[in-house]
């Protein structure tokens, strides 16, 4: 885990299973290179050197024995007396994240809806509407409008936005990822039809209510009106009859 100068950069990674260690070129550390991703090489170098935080690299697609894994880098600054003396970090491959939506679209009005996890960079981690645009930028899955208010805020406040011409309700919910800066939204598609269903068979209850209590107090004013004039007929046949 050490190069020719005795630093030490130890990469630990599995290989057919096995754990394996190699040292990490200082080349690549402090590359300053911007790659097809749109990060510089050594961003998860760089990154938490620069600012003492926490930083999260936004996910790319990398081969891994032939298979391209989304994989997002997540590491941290070694402080000693507030002074940076290296970073700690893990590479993780993003694809458990596609099963937790799919699990939370079958609970969310019994899966009419639809999900998505987005990165910084406005890359799709998950998406359940197709698992095809992972990887691919999110204005292939959801609205021009909705991102570009995304992109106009920087704070952790929901977005949401309603398509009377598809029926469905967009929801976006910025969040903090790891306690760093880094801002991961979720996104959520509802129809209205789903979600206004509660409220439609409230409405629809209260409705068949009013008509039933309507009827009931027709025919309660029918009755006392009924009474009253039997009751107007008996008094005036009381005075006409000796008269």
């Amino acid at each position: 885990g050490y190069d020719a100068t005795g630093r030490f950069m130890p990469w630990w990674y599995r290989d057919g299973g096995q754990l394996k260690v190699a040292p990490l070129t200082v080349a690549q550390m402090e590359s300053e290179k911007v790659l097809p991703t749109g990060v510089r090489e050594g961003e998860y170098y760089l990154c938490p050197k620069a600012t003492k935080q926490p930083c999260v690299v936004d996910p790319a697609s990398y081969d891994f024995g032939g298979k391209q894994v989304l994989v997002a880098s997540f590491n941290a600054p070694v402080l000693v007396d507030n002074q940076f003396k290296g970073v700690v970090g893990n590479d993780l491959a993003l694809d458990f994240i596609q099963g937790l939506l799919n699990t939370a679209k079958g609970e969310l009005y019994d899966g009419a809806g639809e999900l998505a996890l987005i990165a910084a960079n406005g890359t799709l981690i998950a998406a359940t509407k197709d698992a095809s645009l992972i990887g691919q930028p999110a204005s292939k899955a959801l609205d021009a409008e909705l991102l570009e208010q995304l992109k106009q805020s920087s704070s952790e406040q929901a977005i949401n936005k309603l398509d009377e011409k598809r029926e469905l309700f967009q929801l976006l919910l910025p969040f903090k990822v790891a306690g760093t800066s880094t801002r991961w939204p979720l996104a959520i598609e509802l129809p209205t039809s789903a979600v206004f269903a509660d409220l439609n068979k409230l409405q629809s209850g209260l409705a068949e209510q009013a008509q039933e209590d309507t009827f009931g107090m027709a025919l309660v004013g029918l009755l006392v009106a009924g009474v009253g004039l039997l009751v107007i007929w008996f008094v005036g046949y009381g005075i006409a009859h000796p008269l």
